[in-house]
């Protein structure tokens, strides 16, 4: 990995698959529908194992990928298959996969190499599928996280509560992402958006944002201080909780049959 941030989220490996959210199966499903039905399966930076479960249940065979043994545990607990190691230091050998997924965890891998080496472990005419959920809220709801972060700003740390802070340490770029596997010779490299709603109270929304590698950062005093004060402010909100409007982004793209 060239970020060592991605380390960080085993600290809170369960947590993080008890409060991220998971991927709409039906969105996934359309977006392989012109793709392989069923077959072998890989999940790079599989995390706890949220997409590779997802795939599983599609009807794929799924195996993940992932550097962080306490990551790996957690999937391998729901029964998922990991092999620890970091993608790029990764050797298939001579398996060859139907799909490469990865979720929320692309732009965590190193480019210049992460889209050949996805391409060199499909079979031809396998697919490519990258996946993030990414998070907004309505300007007054930002606004009211945005004042809470102001109070304990300084030089290191500013976040304004809209779940960013792993894009501020490895940019997702949608538009670098498509180019380089066009250049890679991907086909039909589509990008698509399936939007979504979750409702979480104060205490879940505090449980999600300790997952964030912008606050586990953090030293554990402040850690705390800052999450207690967000809770704080959202149980104030209207029904104690607040509505995040998601869109599930899916990038994918065929390998072709040469």
């Amino acid at each position: 990995m060239h970020i060592d941030g991605r380390a960080v989220f085993g600290v809170a490996a369960e947590e993080y698959d008890r409060m991220r959210p998971d991927y709409p199966l039906g969105g996934l499903s359309q977006a392989l529908k012109a793709g392989p039905s069923g077959g072998a399966a890989l999940d790079v930076g599989c995390g706890t194992g949220k997409l590779g479960r997802a795939l599983r249940s599609l009807g794929f065979e799924t195996t993940g990928i992932e550097p962080d043994k306490r990551m790996a545990t957690v999937a391998a607990t729901s029964g998922l298959a990991v092999e620890v190691a970091s993608f790029e230091d990764w050797d298939p050998g001579s398996r060859r996969y139907d799909i490469v997924a990865s979720g929320q965890a692309w732009h965590w891998l190193a480019p210049g190499s992460r889209a050949p080496k996805a391409s060199d472990c499909l079979k031809p005419g396998g697919k490519l599928l990258l996946a993030w959920n990414i998070g907004s809220h309505r300007p007054d709801v930002a606004d009211a996280l945005a004042s809470v972060y102001q109070e304990f700003a300084d030089e290191d740390y500013l976040t304004d509560g809209r779940q960013e802070s792993e894009e501020e340490q490895s940019p997702i770029d949608f538009e670098l992402f498509e180019t380089e596997l066009w250049e890679v010779g991907f086909e039909r490299v589509r990008l698509d958006a399936i939007p979504w709603r979750r409702r979480y109270s104060a205490a879940e929304w505090r449980s999600l944002l300790a997952t964030e590698s912008g606050h586990l950062s953090l030293p554990s005093d402040r850690r705390s201080l800052i999450l207690d004060a967000v809770q704080h402010r959202v149980a104030s909100m209207p029904g104690g909780g607040l509505e995040v409007a998601y869109e599930c982004v899916l990038l994918t793209g065929c390998w072709p049959r040469r």
